[in-house]
């Protein structure tokens, strides 16, 4: 049976009690119990982020029946006001996927302190995260993409990240965690009803925008010079509509959105998921649902890098203290008879 991710936290927290107990009895070596404590002191998060989780799944549940609390007006009370359906729909789902992403990252930066190469983790500007460190790939140039291997679209994730870390992680969860992040830059940065589009190649007009969304590495999803607002050229929003009647329900524009920028950005295939239904994540879709689904998948996918990371770093401190259970090592004394070297012949 599947751990829940409050389940894993609770297995990684007594994996951490170990390991602080244990650090004491290192060697005095300079420098040896950093690394260790390095990764102990990452213990005293994990109350925030049960709190995240927990704040995660209660906004859930205030978007569960939006819809049925809307008056004739077609307003939600909200605080102490009556604010329009549209606008608590929004807030709602960034109050959501804020705790989700906050939660995720704050996991997989702990995690990247054991999985992840010293130069991931050197830059405390950009520390790891769950998408660059063990998700993320090289997104196909919009010229060849066709042509393009799964290895030559990796990026600074698979360089930086041990494999069994980044290949497992990438391949069974890596379209729902993909899907969740675009929605959480789409709600977040671009406010859904106005969202930017990337334009693809053989609609872009300016090659320094070109190159600007086609370089490697770069994380900025929207560049000025080479978006279009959907919502005004079109008067597509990415809901099927803005009042309660639509509720949640994913249009098809909306989701086309949510693909490209994937495709665009993030270097991962729709085939990379355990999900045994492909239209679990499509247009059309109730988005409530969708989120449910993404944060099964990541709580899955971040249950399973927190334990790994906390099982390694014990596993290391146990075998470099040497505490596993040994066979007896005391002084052979066996008498064996004395050989007598033989003259070397002349």
């Amino acid at each position: 049976m599947t751990k829940t991710l409050e389940q894993s936290l609770d297995a990684a927290d007594k994996t951490l009690a170990h390991i602080i107990e244990q650090i004491p009895k290192l060697p005095k070596v300079p420098k040896l119990a950093d690394h260790f404590d390095k990764i102990a002191q990452f213990q005293s998060r994990f109350d925030h982020w049960r709190h995240l989780l927990q704040a995660r799944d209660a906004q859930f549940a205030f978007l569960s029946d939006l819809e049925s609390r809307a008056d004739a007006n077609g307003d939600v009370e909200y605080g102490n006001s009556q604010i329009q359906f549209r606008v608590v729909r929004l807030l709602g789902i960034q109050a959501y996927l804020a705790a989700q992403w906050a939660l995720a990252d704050g996991i997989a930066e702990m995690a990247a302190m054991v999985l992840c190469s010293p130069n991931a983790n050197s830059n405390r500007m950009t520390p790891p995260n769950l998408m660059n460190s063990f998700v993320r790939g090289r997104p196909p140039k919009q010229t060849d993409a066709s042509n393009q291997s799964d290895s030559a679209k990796q990026s600074g994730g698979g360089n930086q990240t041990a494999n069994l870390a980044y290949g497992p992680i990438r391949y069974l969860f890596g379209w729902p965690v993909c899907v969740s992040y675009a929605l959480r830059n789409t709600f977040i940065h671009d406010g859904a009803d106005g969202m930017r589009e990337p334009i693809r190649s053989k609609e872009k007009k300016n090659d320094a925008a070109v190159g600007q969304i086609n370089s490697i590495g770069n994380t900025n999803e929207c560049c000025s010079n080479a978006c279009a607002n959907i919502g005004d050229r079109d008067g597509g929003g990415f809901f099927v509509g803005p009042d309660c009647k639509s509720a949640f329900r994913v249009s098809q524009n909306g989701w086309e959105i949510i693909e490209r920028r994937i495709d665009t950005y993030y270097g991962v295939d729709k085939a990379y998921t355990r999900l045994p239904d492909s239209n679990a994540l499509s247009a059309g879709k109730d988005l409530r649902d969708i989120l449910n689904t993404c944060a099964k998948e990541m709580d899955a996918a971040l249950g399973i890098l927190l334990c790994s990371a906390c099982e390694m770093a014990k596993i290391h401190l146990d075998l470099l203290l040497d505490i596993d259970s040994k066979p007896d090592r005391s002084p052979d004394t066996t008498e064996h008879p004395t050989q007598t070297q033989s003259a070397e012949p002349i």
